[in-house]
């Protein structure tokens, strides 16, 4: 099976290669795409588990920063995706002030998303490592806000297997942390094509799926940006290295990859090795890439906007907490000074009929679903989770019947999806 992907990149890597047929861009909408190597030195400490001892003792693949910068002639964005497992409301903002002064953005315009990988480092602007990293991520946007061209936007999807729900009802009704093949899961993979025309190959491919990058779990001290790495790899040499890849990471507050442990452990998945890895990442690189390639064709190009609107808005709501676990040091910074609501910051941002409307936590799976069912066919609907801060699990109200991880480790309680519900559908409701 590998022997035969492989030969497949190859035959189309040098499709790409070759004097590949170029076609008209006809848009107001200009785009620039850079990324630059943020793999930390070794012996920096790793996030995602807090059982790890020590730092990290080798790197499988580079972690990367990327910046999509747009601009329709009136308005400026940018997109920023990390591989880091997440991002404070501090760095978020330190990120998003660098950006601004770098490439010309305005602050609120700024999505800062990572990808969630548990192979990444511990990030924070207190330390050498993380004034560094912002500096990089401002650079970055530099270069993509000095590359800007003409580009107009495909969107596709396509589907991946390896993600599944890791919340199992058990006998009595308590949520066991394993693998639950009946549970909800979205195996949709959203591809976000980005031409200028110069060539069949995409000027930069942004794909979004719903799963934790955790296949390698605690006992690795690796850097990995984990299945979105592998992912980009697949898809990039499907262009000969002619293409920027980017991945953001939407509602997978209880979703994993399909690792199932001995079935006598409490949190009963095994750690992921080599062969998962790629199973997991070319599953995903794959699935990108048939879109990606189905968006090129003549019927597709001509179903293509030549105008394109960037719309921003941002917003908060403050949710309704659990008073005991707002007492814990590591959720002072998002609590509300009465100590029983979580500030919450939102943001939409829509560039034509794409909208991206990201939650600083780690939603469950159904939240994603059921924003998109209240935005209806007005847009294609990113909805994005680790992005411009951390709250911990975003957990539903449905949830808190059978517990489990994900609501007992939340901060907040059964009443706070209503509220942030409504808050997502208003704020994209100010972008239409």
């Amino acid at each position: 099976m590998w022997s035969m992907r492989f030969l497949l990149v190859t035959l189309l890597a040098g499709a790409a290669a070759a004097g590949a047929p170029v076609f008209p861009v006809n848009s107001n909408l200009r785009a620039g795409v850079a990324r630059v190597d943020i793999t930390p030195p070794l012996g920096t400490p790793m996030a995602g588990y807090a059982a790890r001892p020590g730092g990290a003792t080798g790197s499988r693949d580079p972690l990367y920063a990327s910046a999509l910068v747009f601009d329709d002639g009136q308005t400026r964005a940018a997109l920023i995706a990390l591989d880091l497992v997440g991002t404070r409301y501090p760095e978020t903002k330190a990120i998003r002030a660098a950006v601004s002064k770098s490439a010309g953005v305005p602050e609120e315009h700024i999505l800062v998303a990572s990808s969630h990988t548990h192979a990444g480092p511990v990030f924070s602007i207190e330390t050498d490592y993380g004034r560094v990293l912002v500096a990089q991520i401002a650079g970055a946007a530099a270069t993509a806000a000095g590359q800007l061209r003409p580009v107009s936007l495909g969107y596709g999807e396509d589907a991946i297997t390896f993600n599944v729900s890791r919340r199992l009802p058990g006998p009595d009704g308590k949520v066991l942390f394993k693998v639950n093949p009946a549970g909800p899961v979205d195996r949709r993979v959203k591809v976000l094509r980005l031409d200028d025309g110069a060539s069949i190959a995409p000027m930069a491919v942004l794909m979004y799926a719903v799963c934790h990058p955790n296949v390698l779990r605690a006992e690795n001290t690796r850097w990995s940006a984990d299945f979105p790495g592998v992912a980009r790899t697949v898809l990039e040499q499907m262009y000969g290295g002619r293409t920027t890849s980017l991945f953001i990471q939407g509602c997978s507050g209880d979703v994993r990859a399909n690792l199932p442990g001995s079935g006598a452990q409490v949190e009963d998945f095994r750690s992921g090795d080599e062969a998962d890895l790629q199973w997991a990442g070319i599953d995903l690189g794959a699935a990108a890439a048939r879109a990606t390639a189905r968006l090129a064709v003549r019927e597709e190009l001509g179903r293509r906007a030549s105008r394109y609107a960037i719309r921003c808005a941002t917003g908060a709501v403050d949710l309704p907490a659990r008073a005991d676990l707002l007492q814990h040091d590591r959720w002072k910074e998002i609590a509300t000074k009465d100590g029983r609501r979580v500030h919450c910051d939102l943001q939409a941002l829509r560039i034509g009929d794409m909208l991206f409307l990201a939650m600083p936590g780690e939603p469950m799976v159904n939240y994603g679903f059921q924003i998109e069912k209240a935005i209806g066919p007005r847009a294609n609907v990113f909805v994005t989770g680790y992005a411009n801060g951390s709250i911990g699990y975003i957990v539903t109200a449905e949830s808190f019947q059978g517990m489990g991880y994900e609501p007992e480790s939340s901060p907040l309680s059964a009443a706070a999806e209503k509220p942030l519900l409504e808050a997502m559908t208003a704020l994209a409701a100010r972008v239409f």
